[in-house]
């Protein structure tokens, strides 16, 4: 058990932290095996817990799990970074509590470069975000593959001048552009910091016989420290949310990451639309804070109707302002609604002829997955029969 701050003589809060915040709900049963295509189960997912879980003894108002959110203005540039934050904020007590919010950005070496406050009263029971503008940053360090820099943003909330809260964000500065939309008559690269940079990614089920989704952080570390030595600078997690372990190496590695929230599965009732939604709300705010995501996957061979996907793509954009600016939201494999629809290049797999690999790879931008495993003769050393 991990106690966040000392008790104040109120009642306090017992909160479980996770991964998934949003609890144990009555989710609506999906076979995993029902595909048309025997055998695909990508829509199965383990049970129980597999996932880091803290207890944490806070006190009656405290900052909501991943209740703060960092980002950059349109305007962000090596100049100069405008920097908003937003912290959501509850007061589990039963009386009204009159709160001051503090955001302070320090830098590596631990100095203050920008601090704001806001102050509000929140009545019992209720929630509030309190909205802070920071200070203009001048001559920003940029977050990048060669040197991913990280501030640290620090949020504490105060009552009667007491700590009651306090939380710490890593955050790195940075912009992207996508050769997609508008921009794709004027430029056909991925743009880091206004520089190409070549994608070359991988992506990784995250299983491991016997111990399914659940990993230690050696067992993460290795997998992470596999895709560096190979030469990767991109991952996508393949298909589903992967262990936010991984999150905090790819932001402090410099590692892009294209995250994957689900695959492969619908089933239209009510109560499902309502859940797939409120995982989704979940799975950005864990995130939206990390300069490594550069897209978001809202589903791999994607089954959403487009109406439901231009839903979801309209909710993560409220969550998150710079995504369609800049983060696309994507579907793969033949999707509708989204920004996106990414092709997988498996030619020569499932059809096609592998002789026009390398063509279908250029014309196709970004291919959320590549290969050719099942031309046995391509896999042989010395000539082609």
């Amino acid at each position: 058990m991990t106690t966040a701050l000392q008790p104040t003589g109120q009642p306090n809060v017992l909160a479980v932290r996770a991964d998934h915040p949003a609890g144990i709900q009555d989710l609506p049963w999906v076979c995993g095996g029902c595909s048309e295509e025997r055998g695909f189960s990508e829509g199965s997912q383990p049970m129980g817990i597999f996932r880091p879980v803290q207890l944490v003894i806070t006190n009656p108002v405290r900052i909501e799990p991943f209740g703060v959110h960092v980002w950059a203005d349109s305007s962000l540039s090596a100049q100069v970074a405008r920097l908003s934050v937003e912290t959501e904020v509850k007061n589990y007590g039963a009386v009204p509590q009159s709160l001051t919010v503090i955001n302070q950005l320090f830098d590596r070496q631990g100095r203050t470069v920008a601090e704001s406050k806001a102050k509000q009263k929140l009545k019992a029971g209720t929630v509030a975000q309190f909205r802070l503008q920071l200070p203009e940053l001048k001559q920003p360090h940029l977050w990048s593959l060669a040197d991913p820099y990280l501030y640290r943003l620090v949020t504490r909330v105060f009552a009667k001048d007491q700590l009651i809260d306090e939380q710490e964000t890593p955050y790195g500065i940075r912009w992207i552009s996508w050769p997609i939309g508008k921009t794709a008559a004027t430029q056909k690269q991925f743009l880091l910091n206004g520089q190409p940079v070549f994608i070359n990614g991988i992506a990784e089920y995250e299983h491991l016989l016997g111990q399914s989704h659940a990993f230690s952080d050696a067992q993460i570390r290795t997998r992470v420290q596999q895709v560096k030595a190979a030469g990767f600078n991109a991952f996508r997690d393949a298909h589903q949310p992967h262990n936010l372990r991984y999150q905090a190496n790819w932001d402090s590695l410099g590692v892009l990451w294209w995250p994957q929230l689900a695959a492969h599965v619908w089933y239209d009732t009510p109560a499902f639309r309502a859940n797939f939604k409120n995982l989704l709300t979940d799975w950005v705010k864990e995130r939206r804070n990390s300069p490594s995501v550069v897209l978001w996957g809202l589903e791999n061979e994607s089954t959403l109707p487009a109406d439901f996907a231009r839903e979801c793509t309209a909710l993560i954009r409220q969550l998150d302002p710079t995504a369609s600016r800049e983060r696309k939201v994507t579907t793969c494999n033949g999707g509708q609604g989204s920004d996106w629809d990414v092709p997988q290049n498996w030619t020569g797999t499932y059809g096609g002829d592998p002789a026009t690999y390398a063509a279908d790879v250029a014309r196709q931008v970004l291919i959320g997955e590549y290969g050719a495993w099942r031309t046995l003769d391509l896999h042989t050393e010395g000539p082609r029969a």
